[in-house]
C-alpha cells in the first residue's frame, strides 16, 4: 500500500511539473542577473544566457554561452563570493513581452541602460550602452 500512495504522489508530481516549470520574465531575469553579479557569480550570470545568445557593447560582440562565461570571469573572478568588484546597481527596471532594460548606476558615477532581449526564460541578446543615456529615470 505504501509503494502505490509513493508512486502516485511521483505520478502527480509528474504531472503537475510542466505547470510548475515558469519562464523567468525579462524583470525577473535581470533583478537576478544583477544580484548574481553583486555577488560576482560568472558562473550565474552566463547561467542566464541561451546558448546562442549574444551581448553586444561597443564595436565588440560577445557571442555564444561558452564566450559569455569566459569574458564575466575575466571581469569577476572565477569564484563567487567578496565584495562586488563591478559595483553596478539597478536604479530602474523595465519590460514589456520579451524586452527588458535595466538602467543602472555605479556608486563611481558611471551610469548607462543595458537591453535585454528574452525567451523562455533566457537572454538570447543583451546591448550594452554605458553612459549612453543621462542619469536614469527613477
Amino acid at each position: 500500500m505504501k509503494i502505490t500512495i509513493a508512486a502516485a504522489a511521483a505520478l502527480a508530481l509528474l504531472a503537475a511539473a510542466p505547470a510548475l516549470a515558469k519562464d523567468f520574465t525579462p524583470a525577473e531575469i535581470i533583478q537576478r542577473h544583477m544580484a548574481f553579479g553583486a555577488k560576482n557569480d560568472a558562473k550565474g550570470m552566463a547561467g542566464d544566457y541561451a546558448d546562442d545568445a549574444v551581448i553586444i557593447q561597443g564595436t565588440r560582440a560577445v557571442q555564444g554561452k561558452a564566450a559569455i562565461l569566459e569574458s564575466f570571469t575575466k571581469m569577476l573572478g572565477p569564484t563567487p563570493g567578496g565584495p562586488a568588484k563591478l559595483d553596478i546597481r539597478p536604479v530602474k527596471i523595465i519590460s514589456d513581452g520579451d524586452v527588458g532594460m535595466v538602467f543602472w548606476q555605479m556608486p563611481s558615477g558611471p551610469h548607462g541602460e543595458d537591453s535585454f532581449l528574452v525567451r523562455h526564460g533566457k537572454i538570447l541578446v543583451q546591448a550594452v550602452f554605458p553612459g549612453a543615456m543621462p542619469a536614469a529615470p527613477r
